[in-house]
């Protein structure tokens, strides 16, 4: 059927900051070490890292035009990135240079989820994705940054905001699947763009995925020579096959890339970076608490 599926569009004027902290490597090399005596002696190899480490800022506005978010509240109320109909999420964007003024006219012979939230109910949930576009607009200034960026603190002042309610069209094909769940194949009305969650029957992939397992477990074991690479064989074999299809036709993570796609633009930036400590013989290969391509709204709009 056709639906016309409820969503509130957003242009925002911002001021940011960004603060943290950031890593860059000086240079890794390894060490060896004898450890254990008679049979137990071996040579263990530990790699280490030099670093320097700076505290940073990023002083900024940004303009975002185009920010989508569904209005209506059931949607909201189950945002999850592994529910089945987040594939609606998926099929975005719509072309906002073709939105037409209301008329009811349009609504013949469809169907259409009602709009039951205010400006006030998203707001919040809007300043979530603005600050998702925005860490990811702001990457391109960290990247020497090799280690990886640890933001402490993130805030965001609108300057100006516009809203405007729009209904976008989309062709929703469902398939209850006896005593389980409700499957989904949602296209975009516009762009075509399909994404859907098409049922499985375990019993069969679990049949399929054992045989791939015990080819690979033989071809990797008989290969090689060794036990070790025949049991690993069979367990990548086996494992990696029957998630490949679970996640290709269920489609659990599908989503918009918001932060990535939404249209955005940086200007007046004011980078700010001081070395503030040096670190010395670290084991660890990258920053920890690295979330500079952090996503903190995955939710189904």
């Amino acid at each position: 059927m056709g639906v016309y599926m409820p969503y509130m569009v957003v242009d925002a004027n911002v001021k940011a900051k960004f603060s943290g902290e950031g890593e860059i490597l000086l240079r890794t090399w390894t060490e060896s070490r004898t450890v254990g005596s008679g049979n137990n002696r071996r040579t263990v190899t530990t790699r280490y890292y030099d670093a320097d480490r700076y505290s940073i800022a990023r002083d900024f506005d940004m303009t975002v035009e185009g920010l989508t978010i569904e209005s209506n509240s059931d949607k909201l109320q189950h945002q999850s990135s592994d529910r089945t109909n987040n594939v609606i999420n998926a099929i975005k964007p719509f072309d906002l240079d073709k939105s037409m003024r209301w008329n009811s006219n349009f609504m013949t012979g469809y169907t259409a989820q009602k709009r039951d939230t205010n400006v006030e109910d998203l707001r919040g949930l809007v300043e979530v994705k603005i600050k998702d576009v925005a860490r990811h607009q702001i990457r391109d200034t960290i990247t020497s940054y090799d280690r990886g960026v640890r933001w402490k603190s993130e805030n965001l002042d609108v300057i100006g905001n516009q809203w405007k309610a729009a209904y976008f069209p989309i062709w929703l094909y469902s398939y209850q699947q006896p005593n389980k769940n409700i499957h989904y194949v949602a296209v975009n009305g516009q762009s075509l763009k399909t994404m859907g969650s098409v049922p499985i029957n375990h019993m069969k992939l679990l049949i399929v995925s054992l045989i791939l397992a015990v080819v690979a477990g033989v071809l990797l074991g008989l290969g090689l020579g060794e036990l070790y690479a025949g049991i690993a064989g069979f367990l990548i074999g086996g494992i990696g096959y029957y998630g490949l299809i679970y996640s290709k036709y269920r489609n659990k993570g599908a989503r918009y890339t918001h932060e990535n796609s939404t249209k955005a633009a940086v200007r007046n930036m004011i980078p700010s970076d001081h070395r503030t400590k040096k670190i010395r013989r670290t084991t660890s290969a990258g920053m920890s608490g690295d979330n500079s391509a952090a996503v903190n709204y995955k939710g189904s709009s």
